[in-house]
């Protein structure tokens, strides 16, 4: 179930960062980093459940968590903050494209006059 969970988190980041779906680049980037720290979130749990019960806890019987858990969970903030930055950064490709497209079209009107209507 974990692994299900982590693959459908992955792809709605994927997907995220492929449309960038909301006009306000603020919205993008902070919704960005909350998917980035479910996928990383995901990730861990996958990671712990696939790891055997004596080095998931430093003692079996008291279920306390090993260094491993609390490593994956103190790596959180990090990952939404990668997050964050990745989709500004999918953002200033995305402007990047759209700024050649309109000079490239800019080119081609005083290149060829204007528009026939």
């Amino acid at each position: 179930a974990t692994a299900i969970l982590s693959v459908a988190s992955f792809v709605v980041l994927y997907r995220h960062m492929i449309v960038l779906p909301f006009h306000l680049h603020e919205t993008n980037v902070i919704r960005g980093g909350i998917l980035a720290s479910v996928c990383w979130g995901s990730l861990s749990s996958f990671l712990v459940a696939c790891l055997s019960p004596d080095v998931r806890y430093d003692d079996p019987d008291s279920r306390t968590p090993s260094g491993i858990q609390i490593g994956l969970a103190a790596f959180t903030p990090f990952s939404a903050a990668l997050g964050c930055w990745l989709t500004h950064v999918q953002k200033n490709k995305v402007v990047s494209k759209v700024k050649q497209l309109r000079r490239e079209y800019e080119a081609g009107l005083t290149a060829f006059g204007p528009l026939a209507s």
